[in-house]
């Protein structure tokens, strides 16, 4: 039997340019060590013990201990998305998680309250999913053309896999490449390099995931210069080589196949 049931879902059409997927996570057995590989976005998490959580963008891979029968849902926003929501910057965030309340105030019981009334664990994650799209999605009705403009360099470098320069995306967000380097930051958590990074590691993994294919060929495909390079990068980011990751059984699902669309 799988000791974690993961099933994701799509947002609404016209919430899709805040959210990438709504989520829920069934653990059957208690699980020790298991891998969170960074993927560029933030998450909201609901669980009746733990009320609602915002996870910031990691850096690198997280190692967490699930109790059995442990039942949490989510909504994993778009890389960039949440900034205008929370109105923070999201390298405070990054590598921690806070409880939403602590950003958004004590309005946000209401919202726990009516999630712990949802008995099934999907229609809890759909609600959830609907709700935090829409107030992400409202909060962009009122955002800059700035913000926007950097928005889709995030979102260009993601359909890129990483494989953009930093100079052209500032270009693109008519900005210096300091500045870019600064506001990339304060939207996602991460620099624009390691966001490049994370970026082209999910496609290698998705790309494991999809064909079975070596890690020598994944590594060439992927655009990294030699296998030594795949290694360095897949460690750092993941805190074990490629062999380990795959010994371990990490399953590319519990990061993210990241979306296209802008807020």
């Amino acid at each position: 039997m799988n000791r974690i049931r993961y099933e994701q879902y799509q947002p609404e059409p016209r919430l899709r340019g805040a959210a990438h997927r709504a989520w829920r996570a069934t653990v059957h057995a208690s699980i020790d060590d298991f891998l969170i590989v960074p993927d560029g976005c933030v998450d909201v998490l609901f669980s009746p013990n733990g009320g609602l959580q915002v996870v910031g963008t990691m850096t690198a891979a997280q190692s967490l201990s699930l109790p059995a029968a442990a039942e949490v849902v989510g909504v994993r926003l778009q890389p960039g998305a949440a900034l205008p929501w929370l109105r923070a910057d999201m390298a405070q965030l990054t590598n921690d998680q806070v409880p939403l309340r602590d950003m958004l105030g004590p309005t946000v019981s209401a919202l726990e309250d009516q999630l712990c009334a949802i008995g099934d664990p999907r229609h809890r994650a759909m609600a959830l999913g609907k709700k935090i799209s829409e107030s992400v999605a409202s909060s962009w009705a009122d955002a800059t053309p700035q913000a926007h403009a950097l928005q889709r360099a995030v979102a260009a470098l993601a359909r890129a896999d990483g494989d953009l320069s930093v100079e052209w995306l500032a270009l693109q967000s008519n900005l210096s490449t300091r500045q870019f380097q600064r506001r990339c930051r304060m939207a996602t958590g991460l620099s624009p390099k390691r966001l490049a990074r994370v970026f082209r590691l999910l496609r290698a993994l998705r790309e494991k995931a999809r064909t079975g294919a070596s890690w020598t060929t994944i590594a060439a495909d992927c655009g990294y210069a030699d296998q030594a390079h795949f290694s360095h990068d897949f460690t750092n980011l993941v805190g074990c080589c490629p062999g380990v990751y795959a010994e371990r059984g990490g399953d590319v699902r519990f990061s993210q196949a990241v979306g296209t669309d802008g807020p």
